[in-house]
């Protein structure tokens, strides 16, 4: 085996274990880091379920993690809070809530829906 072959090897391997490590992820497949969830399940409410019928998991996983909001290690209250200020409140069952925050709630509602007697 020559050294061009042993590197290109090498390079599959390590990007073969990157796509394997955003998918363990959660962010961009069907499972979810402990972490992630944890935090999730704690945010999870019932007062959301009419906004998360009109959402989808995985586009609220995606658009999260695009914004850093959510990774592996769980949610970023930092990255949330900033682009709070930032975006422009809207009005959800008599309560003022950011985009942001609102899809952070409905992905919660998704990934964990609540007991009834919640």
């Amino acid at each position: 085996m020559d050294r061009r072959t042993f590197l290109r090897g090498l390079a599959g391997l390590v990007a073969w274990s990157w796509l394997g490590r955003v998918d363990a992820d959660g962010l961009d497949g069907s499972t979810m880091s402990n972490a992630l969830s944890q935090e999730l399940a704690a945010l999870s409410e019932h007062h959301f379920g009419g906004y998360a019928s009109q959402c989808s998991a995985d586009t609220l996983r995606a658009q999260l993690a695009r914004a850093g909001v959510i990774s592996a290690d769980g949610i970023d209250r930092q990255r949330l809070a900033m682009l709070a200020r930032e975006e422009p409140l809207r009005v959800y069952q008599g309560f003022y809530y950011a985009p942001t925050e609102l899809d952070l709630y409905a992905l919660a509602y998704l990934t964990h829906r609540p007991p009834l007697g919640y």
